[in-house]
């Protein structure tokens, strides 16, 4: 084979791999993004929901074993 022609096989994989690897990152930063939100908005739901008595959650009273 030509070397030319092999030169410009290899050069051509990796630039998709160097492509397709740079568009794979960039889905995963929105994809973070997406589930930070999420995870924000069920905190913020979480908190309306317990109730604000000054005690700890799973707090086991005085005189009960569990």
């Amino acid at each position: 084979m030509n070397t030319k022609f092999i030169f410009f096989i290899v050069s051509a994989l990796t630039s998709f791999l160097f492509v397709n690897e740079a568009q794979s990152q960039k889905n995963n930063t929105f994809y973070v993004k997406k589930q930070l939100e999420y995870c924000a908005a069920q905190a913020s739901k979480t908190l309306m929901v317990i109730p604000d008595d000054g005690t700890s959650p799973r707090t086991v009273p005085n005189g009960s074993s569990t």
